[in-house]
């Protein structure tokens, strides 16, 4: 079986372009979930500072959305202290630290 070179180049740019929206829709999401954790966090912050402590879970800060905790976990740390955190589609995980006030990959 004999193929064309412009056959082979058109398979190769549509593997190409396969994985590039593989990984484009990846990024999608971990900004789109990223951007939802600042609120998080802008939230928890608010709430640490109005009433002198951390919320005890989500659940505190968003009532009516019980999905938030299959996203995000969230981990007091200490009085003071917490980590948010959320699972990237490659298995890695994404954290918040409040002590650090950056989000970084494990």
């Amino acid at each position: 079986m004999k193929v064309s070179l412009s056959a082979l180049i058109l398979i190769v740019s549509i593997a190409v372009m396969v994985i590039i929206a593989i990984y484009k829709n990846d990024d999608m999401f971990e900004n789109t979930v990223t951007r939802y954790g600042k609120e998080i966090v802008g939230k928890l912050d608010k709430y640490q500072k109005k009433h002198q402590t951390l919320p005890k879970d989500l659940l505190v800060l968003y009532p009516d959305d019980e999905s938030i905790e299959e996203l995000f976990h969230y981990q007091i740390i200490n009085d003071t202290t917490y980590e948010l955190s959320f699972v990237l589609k490659d298995g890695q995980t994404k954290v918040y630290q409040s002590t650090t006030k950056q989000w970084t990959k494990h």
